[in-house]
């Protein structure tokens, strides 16, 4: 794109009657990879450009036609299409309107180069245009096509774009560029910032921090297996280890064995499916195991004497079966 400049150009903003900051100059560098080009490339030579571009947020008053004579001054090839104005003793006033308040906007431009141009760029607040600030295009006459645009971050609704000290001749533009504070899901979050821009999510949460937010992303955990099959959805598991296998992963399960006794509490964390265990989650040969553990006694008889006590009170809370006291104390004595 040429950015050799023409005419003298300025940018107006209105805003409500609250004071704000005034606008500033935009320059191509200020727009977002979300901000939305028309380079009316999809129109016809002579046909009018007004509400074609509805459907993506823009409006334009009658005025501009479209045009295959000036593609060349934009860096095109001659035969593209161009939106111009061709104005003789007067040039009509070309208002852009927006679905949604914008926060900059700006076009590539050129026009006869004889004229001394004026572009005003006006908000439309409660269906009136209140005027707030200017910014100012100092350009030099002749040559080809240049970047105006101008921003303000409190939004505006519409545009206004004047040629003024003209002589008779042609303002045609190209590249329309725009950002606008679309919030498509209505969660209170524009859209280029918006995590999940089609699906509400005011928290946005993003439990695996790679931009998609959970409530659209397919995989929230990013370990590789998809929520809808996903035993813990929101926690890392490729494995998709699921011990008491209640279809509930091990990584987010809080009772993953399945003894009715939580995971922070649980003494014995992978107790045996399905069997007996004690108010601390463990079964009869866990118990034991943990209450008498060799190393601790300096002969192996008080080793033996502790499983056998150890096995006694498993019985009587019916851990084990008092028939299988004497395997533990066998056990026991036979591990020296």
């Amino acid at each position: 794109m040429s950015l050799a400049r023409t005419g003298i150009v300025s940018i107006l903003l209105a805003c409500s009657s609250t004071a704000i900051a005034a606008p500033t100059t935009a320059t191509l560098a200020d727009f977002s990879s979300e901000a939305f080009l028309i380079d009316f490339e999809d129109q016809l030579n002579g046909s009018a450009i007004t509400t074609q571009y509805a459907g993506d947020g823009v409006v334009f008053s009658d005025g501009l036609f479209g045009n295959t004579g000036y593609g060349f001054a934009f860096g095109k090839a001659n035969g593209d299409i161009a939106a111009c104005n061709f104005y003789g003793t007067g040039f009509p006033d070309i208002t852009v309107e927006f679905s949604a308040p914008t926060t900059a906007a700006g076009m590539s431009i050129i026009t006869n180069e004889a004229d001394d141009t004026t572009l005003e760029v006006y908000t439309l607040s409660g269906g009136l245009l209140s005027y707030s600030g200017s910014v100012f295009f100092d350009t030099q006459v002749g040559g080809g096509a240049t970047f105006i645009g101008v921003q303000d971050s409190d939004g505006f609704d519409a545009m206004v774009i004047q040629v003024a000290d003209y002589t008779n001749g042609a303002m045609c533009f190209d590249d329309f560029v725009f950002e606008a504070d679309v919030d498509s899901d209505g969660d209170g979050i524009s859209d280029g910032d918006d995590n999940c821009p089609d699906d509400a999510n005011a928290d946005q949460a993003d439990s695996d921090g790679d931009g998609d937010g959970d409530a659209c992303d397919p995989d929230d955990d990013d370990d590789g297996v998809l929520d809808g099959d996903d035993n813990c959805a929101f926690f890392f598991n490729p494995d998709q280890a699921d011990f008491d296998a209640d279809g509930e992963g091990d990584e987010c399960d809080g009772d993953s064995d399945g003894d009715g006794v939580s995971n922070d509490d649980d003494l014995c964390a992978e107790s045996a499916l399905d069997a007996a265990t004690n108010s601390d989650g463990c079964t009869g040969a866990q118990f034991i195991d943990t209450s008498c553990d060799a190393e601790d006694f300096s002969n192996h008889g008080g080793f033996v004497s502790c499983v056998a006590a150890a096995a006694n009170q498993a019985a009587d809370e019916g851990l084990i079966a008092q028939n299988e006291k004497g395997r533990f104390v066998k056990d026991a004595a036979r591990s020296k």
